[in-house]
């Protein structure tokens, strides 16, 4: 029986101590702040990943404006 109690307790402390770095890993994906943080590591080792990345950017900055509510109709 001391047995089964030894066991909850290495389970239970696993637990307390493994939960704060699930917590953070779910914050840190959810702000993006992984891809800041990995960023100049990506850009040294992976190039490809860099080169896409920067496509996607120019790509964003030549996106046509869309009109607004208060422009009207076009004639």
């Amino acid at each position: 029986m001391t047995q089964v109690f030894g066991l909850l307790a290495v389970v239970a402390g696993l637990v307390v101590v493994l939960a704060p770095f699930v917590l953070l890993a779910r914050r840190i994906r959810r702000s993006n702040a992984g891809a800041r943080l990995m960023g100049p590591l990506d850009e040294i080792y992976n190039v490809g990943a860099l080169k896409t990345r920067q496509e996607q950017q120019v790509m964003e900055y030549r996106a046509a404006p869309r009109p607004s509510a208060d422009d009207g109709p076009r004639s």
